[in-house]
């Protein structure tokens, strides 16, 4: 790159590239190879903001608006196929082990990481919310609890003391407060079997929550092991895929025939492994 700056993008874009991509990911001005005044190096950044979500080096999303500082072997993906070999210095017997397949591969296992750490978060905050929604429960049906058994004890202490009362009473004029007394004792009674049925209500209620618990989790272990059959069969379907592709274009160039092939999934891959009912297709595009 002895003339700098050089541009990277689609063919009708201003100002015109000198490298020319088209693609899955590709922006319009997707980035921008600069020299640095200060100690003469070369640095990769995007041109379109949006353009770091389609540029790796070394597997690895460049997250920085200010760009990064290319070191001598390092591999570089434009969009989700146009691959890159950076050299300070040719020497053929140096990256006779870095071809396509291989930084393909790095940035693939780079995405894969970066997804199941983000599975891992997402699994974590849903575990967080779970808990924290169970421990709701659990204050509720104790607060519940607690009002309904202070509730009759409160009602037994009132009907015990003026049962004391009538008993008081009861020595003076006898003969009296014996029709009372009786009708008390009865209302003693009914408070009791009362209390035994919120008791139950009680103990209906735990259960009721217990078995929504154990639910919920069973369904979440089986929601997971689908999920990550899915990512897998997504992934190998993929790979097989990327091989062929390979050859593919082995084939072409060697016939002289000039054609471009791409391939993309007909849906977001979170998308399809998230959703068991989505299905996403692998399509292959070819552009002459």
């Amino acid at each position: 790159m002895e003339k700098l700056p050089v541009y990277v993008g689609r063919k009708h874009a201003n100002p015109s590239p000198e490298i020319k991509l088209s693609g899955i990911g590709i922006k319009v001005n997707h980035a921008i190879f600069k020299k640095d005044s200060n100690n003469n190096e070369i640095y990769l950044k995007p041109y379109d903001p949006d353009a770091r979500e389609y540029i790796f080096i070394n597997g690895k999303k460049l997250t920085s608006k200010e760009g990064i500082m290319l070191k001598h072997k390092d591999r570089i993906i434009f969009g989700t196929n146009s691959i890159f070999l950076f050299l300070k210095k040719f020497d053929s017997k140096e990256i006779n082990d870095i071809d396509w397949e291989f930084a393909y591969y790095e940035m693939q296992k780079e995405i894969e990481e970066n997804n199941r750490k983000q599975n891992e978060d997402n699994e974590k905050k849903k575990q967080e919310q779970f808990l924290l929604y169970k421990k709701s429960l659990e204050e509720k049906y104790s607060k519940e609890k607690n009002d309904i058994e202070q509730e009759l004890k409160n009602k037994v202490n009132d009907y015990e003391a003026k049962l004391e009362e009538l008993n008081k009473n009861n020595q003076q004029n006898k003969s009296n407060n014996k029709e009372n007394l009786n009708d008390f004792n009865s209302k003693i009674l009914l408070e009791r079997i009362q209390i035994e049925k919120n008791k139950k209500k009680i103990e209906y209620q735990n259960r009721q929550k217990n078995d929504f618990l154990r639910k919920d989790n069973e369904e979440n272990e089986v929601y997971m092991e689908k999920k990550e059959h899915k990512s897998k069969n997504l992934e190998h379907s993929l790979h097989n895929i990327n091989k062929k592709i390979n050859k593919l274009k082995s084939i072409i160039d060697e016939i002289g025939r000039n054609f471009h092939l791409e391939v993309f999934l007909s849906k977001n891959i979170l998308d399809h492994i998230e959703n068991k009912n989505s299905t996403t297709s692998i399509l292959i595009r070819v552009n002459k």
